[in-house]
């Protein structure tokens, strides 16, 4: 079991993943926007195991909130341990997965996408394996 912080504004998706991370066995916080997603991350004890956030929010996006929680992570751990972290986005512009990718997500979704894939991308990133975008 993993505890895992899920943010995105849409609350179709934000349910749906909460629901299947549950269904999975995962202890899930879920919040609307990075600015809450980024105040859970640092009020949590112990911390997150891994993040799944959307790209596109209001207030701070998905790249900006892996940005600052990385480096959360490496001052607290005082060396470069990468942030178990899915983006999910509709977008398919290769732009978007340039930027997510420049911020080092391990894992990119591109919605809608099955539980089948979900499940093994979150069992893969959890276990530090980079996911390839299926389109």
């Amino acid at each position: 079991m993993a505890k895992i912080l899920v943010a995105d504004d849409d609350l179709f998706y934000r349910r749906l993943i909460t629901d299947w991370l549950h269904k999975m066995g995962h202890e899930v916080t879920s919040v609307t926007n990075g600015n809450d997603a980024l105040r859970e991350w640092q009020q949590s004890n112990p911390p997150f195991d891994c993040i799944v956030v959307d790209v596109f929010m209001d207030g701070m996006s998905g790249p900006e909130l892996f940005e600052k929680i990385q480096e959360i992570v490496i001052a607290e751990d005082n060396r470069k341990r990468r942030l178990k972290a899915i983006a999910m986005t509709s977008d398919e512009r290769i732009e978007t997965e340039i930027a997510v990718r420049q911020v080092r997500a391990i894992s990119l979704l591109i919605k809608p996408f099955p539980e089948e894939r979900f499940a093994e991308v979150i069992n893969a990133t959890l276990h530090g394996r980079r996911q390839s975008v299926k389109r």
